[in-house]
């Protein structure tokens, strides 16, 4: 399980809980993962990198414990994205809770007459 704060400028902007099969990541828990992306450490250190995977974004209220971790007033909604990658053999490698401030960022969809459909959280202006 590990465990981060992600910063911009400065300000907190989200709070990631990830869970990664012990077997597969342990090489991770020597690793700082300050200032560097955690699916580059787990290519690095362990050979393996989500290929796949399903994310679900909602809304919901903060908890009070990351109400104080994200610096939020009250009664301001975070994004909660969950998400679940696989390996290149189809097998779970990740699940991901993350709590992202819904004052800073807007959800975006894309879409086209061809079916295409592209989803993305983006910093609000």
């Amino acid at each position: 399980r590990f465990e981060r704060l992600r910063y911009a400028d400065g300000q907190p902007l989200a709070h990631d809980i990830v869970w990664l099969p012990a077997d597969l990541a342990r090489p991770l828990l020597d690793v700082d993962l300050t200032h560097t992306a955690l699916y580059d450490e787990l290519q690095r250190c362990c050979g393996i990198r989500p290929v796949a995977g399903t994310e679900h974004i909602g809304t919901d209220m903060p908890s009070v414990a990351e109400r104080a971790l994200l610096r939020m007033p009250a009664k301001h909604p975070v994004f909660r994205i969950t998400r679940r990658s696989v390996d290149a053999d189809g097998q779970p490698i990740e699940w991901r809770e993350t709590a992202v401030r819904g004052d800073r960022y807007t959800f975006v969809a894309q879409w086209s007459p061809d079916g295409a459909y592209e989803a993305e959280l983006r910093p609000t202006p």
